[in-house]
Protein backbone atom coordinates (compact mmCIF):
# COMPACT_ATOMS: atom_id res chain seq x y z
CA UNK A 1 0.00 0.00 0.00
CA UNK A 2 2.62 2.54 1.04
CA UNK A 3 5.02 1.30 -1.63
CA UNK A 4 2.35 1.92 -4.29
CA UNK A 5 1.79 5.44 -3.04
CA UNK A 6 5.51 6.21 -3.05
CA UNK A 7 5.83 4.86 -6.59
CA UNK A 8 2.88 6.99 -7.72
CA UNK A 9 4.43 10.04 -6.09
CA UNK A 10 7.76 9.33 -7.80
CA UNK A 11 5.97 9.07 -11.13
CA UNK A 12 4.31 12.42 -10.53
CA UNK A 13 7.66 14.00 -9.71
CA UNK A 14 9.21 12.54 -12.86
CA UNK A 15 6.38 13.97 -14.96
CA UNK A 16 6.91 17.40 -13.39
CA UNK A 17 10.68 17.23 -13.86
CA UNK A 18 10.40 16.23 -17.52
CA UNK A 19 7.69 18.78 -18.36
CA UNK A 20 8.87 22.21 -19.39
CA UNK A 21 6.21 24.38 -17.79
CA UNK A 22 6.13 27.90 -16.46
CA UNK A 23 6.29 28.69 -12.76
CA UNK A 24 2.51 29.26 -12.67
CA UNK A 25 1.95 25.81 -14.14
CA UNK A 26 4.42 24.32 -11.70
CA UNK A 27 2.62 25.99 -8.78
CA UNK A 28 -0.69 24.61 -9.94
CA UNK A 29 0.80 21.14 -10.40
CA UNK A 30 2.39 21.24 -6.97
CA UNK A 31 -0.88 22.44 -5.48
CA UNK A 32 -2.71 19.52 -7.09
CA UNK A 33 -0.07 17.11 -5.84
CA UNK A 34 -0.28 18.49 -2.31
CA UNK A 35 -4.04 18.01 -2.40
CA UNK A 36 -3.55 14.42 -3.56
CA UNK A 37 -0.95 13.81 -0.83
CA UNK A 38 -3.36 15.12 1.81
CA UNK A 39 -6.07 12.80 0.52
CA UNK A 40 -3.63 9.88 0.63
CA UNK A 41 -2.58 10.73 4.19
CA UNK A 42 -6.22 10.94 5.29
CA UNK A 43 -6.90 7.55 3.69
CA UNK A 44 -3.87 5.96 5.37
CA UNK A 45 -4.90 7.42 8.74
CA UNK A 46 -8.35 5.93 8.28
CA UNK A 47 -6.87 2.53 7.43
CA UNK A 48 -4.56 2.67 10.43
CA UNK A 49 -7.47 3.58 12.71
CA UNK A 50 -9.49 0.63 11.39
CA UNK A 51 -6.54 -1.71 11.87
CA UNK A 52 -6.01 -0.44 15.44
CA UNK A 53 -9.69 -0.95 16.30
CA UNK A 54 -9.66 -4.52 14.96
CA UNK A 55 -6.34 -5.20 16.71
CA UNK A 56 -7.64 -3.92 20.07
CA UNK A 57 -10.84 -5.96 19.80
CA UNK A 58 -8.75 -9.03 19.03
CA UNK A 59 -6.68 -8.44 22.17
CA UNK A 60 -9.83 -8.00 24.25
CA UNK A 61 -11.26 -11.25 22.91
CA UNK A 62 -8.00 -13.11 23.62
CA UNK A 63 -7.93 -11.74 27.18
CA UNK A 64 -11.50 -12.93 27.74
CA UNK A 65 -10.58 -16.38 26.43
CA UNK A 66 -7.58 -16.55 28.79
CA UNK A 67 -9.81 -15.67 31.76
CA UNK A 68 -12.30 -18.36 30.77
CA UNK A 69 -9.47 -20.88 30.38
CA UNK A 70 -8.09 -20.08 33.83
CA UNK A 71 -11.54 -20.47 35.38
CA UNK A 72 -11.90 -23.90 33.80
CA UNK A 73 -8.42 -24.90 34.94
CA UNK A 74 -9.07 -23.86 38.55
CA UNK A 75 -12.45 -25.59 38.53
CA UNK A 76 -11.01 -28.82 37.21
CA UNK A 77 -8.16 -28.64 39.71
CA UNK A 78 -10.65 -28.23 42.56
CA UNK A 79 -12.71 -31.17 41.32
CA UNK A 80 -9.55 -33.26 40.95
CA UNK A 81 -8.33 -32.45 44.44
CA UNK A 82 -11.80 -33.09 45.84
CA UNK A 83 -12.04 -36.45 44.13
CA UNK A 84 -8.65 -37.49 45.53
CA UNK A 85 -9.31 -36.27 49.07
CA UNK A 86 -12.80 -37.74 49.42
CA UNK A 87 -11.66 -41.40 49.61
CA UNK A 88 -8.82 -40.44 51.92
CA UNK A 89 -11.18 -38.61 54.30
CA UNK A 90 -13.56 -41.57 54.19
CA UNK A 91 -10.79 -44.03 55.05
CA UNK A 92 -9.43 -41.90 57.89
CA UNK A 93 -12.90 -41.43 59.33
CA UNK A 94 -13.66 -45.15 59.32
CA UNK A 95 -10.29 -46.35 60.57
CA UNK A 96 -10.40 -44.30 63.74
Amino acid sequence: MLRDRVMENSRRQDVLASADVSSAGTSAAISVQMTEVLKDVAEVRSEVRQFRDVHESLHAREAAQRVTGRRWAWGLAAVGVGSLWAPLVYLVAHIH
